[in-house]
């Protein structure tokens, strides 16, 4: 990787080297610029596909979607019993899920095959009454980039509200 890198940066360095031989020292520095920020793009995605394979990618987000009040202090969210994302909820990270936004809790890695998602999130409903809530899912991660949706959500005809665990 770092051989890459090397040979990627003194090509760029040759590049330079040699249009800067043809031209101003004003030429010669944007060429240089120029050069610097493409291999930045680069080199950062290089470093993203590196982190974050497609085969093994893992995207989790939250959303609610409430007919009453609730508003979500704190959520916990664990990939086989492993705690990998909490949150602890502002009031406008409340109004952005009430508006329909969603939050991505977590970006990572997770080797293919089946897992178990786990997740616990705590508030206060319209009462002022504290209120803790927990889901769970097995889902089978295949080789391809897997998104997973927790929804806070009320069912018709329930007056608690209830916590799922999804594919997007």
């Amino acid at each position: 990787m770092k051989r890459l890198l090397l040979s990627i940066l003194l090509l760029t360095v040759c590049n330079v080297a040699s249009a800067a031989a043809n031209g101003s020292v004003a030429g010669k520095i944007q060429a240089l610029k120029q050069q610097a920020v493409k291999l930045h793009k680069d080199l950062a995605q290089l470093e993203e596909d590196l982190l974050y394979p497609a085969t093994t990618q893992v995207a989790i987000y939250v959303s609610k979607k409430l007919g009453k009040s609730v508003v979500l202090s704190q959520l916990e969210f664990s990939i086989d019993g492993q705690r990998v994302a909490s949150h602890i909820y502002s009031k406008e990270d409340n109004h952005a899920l009430d508006l329909g936004g969603m939050q991505r809790l977590f970006l990572g890695n997770v080797s293919v095959g089946e897992h178990d998602f786990e997740v616990t999130a705590k508030g206060i409903d319209s009462t002022n009454t504290v209120i803790s809530l927990a889901g769970n899912a097995g889902i089978y991660k295949s080789n391809k980039p897997l998104s997973i949706n927790i929804r806070l959500s009320d069912t018709a005809g329930t007056t608690a509200p209830v916590l799922s665990v999804s594919r997007l």
